[in-house]
């Protein structure tokens, strides 16, 4: 489990420290967004990974997913 405020990041060898910052600071322009919100997990689940494949297959290379639970929420995370 992970606090809505923890930062989550992934790195892959061989990406410039200076191309990541870059993409952390929002620096290079979106090409594709998806948004989460109104979706159960499975529905969010199946999205994410349609999504993710048809950028692959298009060389998309800078998304955003847009997602969260509001602070009124009181369903379980799984």
């Amino acid at each position: 489990m992970v606090k809505p405020d923890d930062i989550i990041e992934f790195k892959r060898d061989g990406v410039q420290e200076g191309v990541y910052r870059k993409l952390r600071l929002g620096k290079y322009p979106l090409q594709a967004k998806l948004d989460l919100h109104r979706r159960t997990l499975k529905e969010a689940r199946d999205e994410v990974i349609k999504f993710l494949q048809q950028c692959m297959r298009m060389d998309i290379r800078t998304v955003i997913i847009v997602h969260g639970r509001g602070e009124r929420s009181n369903h379980p995370l799984l």
